[in-house]
């Protein structure tokens, strides 16, 4: 079942437990530049590396597991991309 990408970047967010996050990325595939901007307008700020080296360079697999492990979860609070 295809997951929004509100319901992935909750789970991003707020699950600690970062394989679950990782298999739920890789199995979701999401956008790599759509999911960059949820992470970002939701405080995850560590993403710069990730944005210029990682996203259309590297395999597509090598960049979500980067993304899985920049977070450590517990935050329940997420702010919805607005366009």
């Amino acid at each position: 079942m295809k997951l929004s990408m509100y319901n992935i970047v909750q789970q991003y967010l707020a699950n600690p437990n970062r394989e679950y996050v990782l298999a739920l990325l890789k199995n979701q595939q999401p956008n790599e530049q759509h999911l960059l901007e949820w992470l970002h307008i939701n405080g995850v700020n560590n993403l710069m590396f990730i944005d210029s080296k990682v996203k259309w360079k590297w395999d597509k697999e090598y960049f979500y597991e980067m993304v899985a492990y920049l977070h450590n979860g517990g935050k329940n609070q997420i702010i919805k991309l607005e366009r």
